[in-house]
């Protein structure tokens, strides 16, 4: 089985694990693929490939690095139905299942076929100016529209197929994937919803509204985010990694991606498992 291998050199303990899991592959006779974007320090463990040739070559992938390393390949494997797997490096994580101790049995129940895929949505927008589209991004989590950091609150207004909805003054507005409720609109006061459900989750950041809620609307829904008023530092980001800037009047159209992310799942793993962990729940059980 061709396994490739995406390390972020740049965290320690990734690094250390890629080492461990690279010897513990080696044991069970598994071909080591290695990005060597990501890590070209480890190109004499294995075979190094480019992202390009591991899109073509890998049936699945081993991300070590955290939840930015693993939205970073999650865009640029895409549509490419290659399923990948992401450990948890002690870091709140919602999207690397695995534990850093649990090599030996994700390697065992690998070889095994003992897991199943996952399907995530994505999300994916376009950006209009004077009738025009300028760019196309593509995110597994959310898509956030927001101010600079020493600008002045912005005007946003939002329709849904084709209705004006409201104008929402504030900081900005995320529209986020189930998978990414628990991203950045977590942090702004957007609901924890279940991944497999099938919509988007609409939420103002520090709207300057008492009526300003979070919204959840079906993944069918067409919606629009035209920049109503704006200083010079509007920005347009993709899973807070990629940014685009906007000017006023410029028109965000958002929906469904037709691509997909495959997540590599292990039945002993719930979402409310994961969940009750990351987030320390604690309850009366009594």
């Amino acid at each position: 089985m061709k396994i490739g291998l995406v390390v972020n050199e740049e965290k320690k303990k990734a690094v250390q694990v890629g080492e461990a899991l690279i010897e513990k592959m080696k044991e069970r006779d598994l071909p080591v693929f290695i990005s060597q974007e990501d890590a070209p320090g480890f190109g004499d463990r294995g075979t190094p490939m480019s992202r390009r040739q591991l899109r073509n070559e890998a049936e699945l992938l081993l991300i070590l690095g955290g939840d930015g390393t693993f939205l970073h390949t999650a865009r640029f494997f895409a549509g490419s139905n290659i399923p990948i797997l992401g450990f948890n490096l002690g870091r709140l994580g919602f999207l690397t299942e695995m534990e850093a101790e649990d090599l030996d049995l994700v390697l065992d129940n690998i070889l095994e076929k003992k897991y199943r895929v996952e399907e995530r949505a994505m999300i994916e927008g376009w950006v209009c100016r004077r009738g025009l589209e300028i760019a196309r991004v593509l995110g597994l989590n959310d898509i956030v529209i927001s101010k600079g950091a020493f600008a002045r609150i912005i005007e946003l207004d939002l329709y849904l197929q084709n209705i004006y909805i409201s104008t929402f003054p504030g900081d900005g507005l995320i529209v986020s994937t189930p998978t990414g409720s628990t991203a950045y609109s977590l942090s702004a006061g957007g609901p924890i919803v279940h991944p497999m459900v099938e919509g988007f989750i609409i939420t103002p950041i520090c709207p300057h509204s008492l009526h300003a809620r979070p919204l959840v609307v079906r993944k069918i829904e067409k919606i629009e985010i035209k920049v109503r008023r704006a200083d010079r530092r509007v920005m347009l980001t993709v899973d807070g990694q990629e940014g685009l800037r906007l000017v006023r009047d410029d028109v965000v159209k958002i929906a469904a991606a037709e691509e997909k992310t495959l997540l590599v799942r292990f039945s002993e793993k719930d979402f409310y498992q994961i969940l009750q962990k990351r987030l320390n729940y604690k309850g009366d059980r009594g």
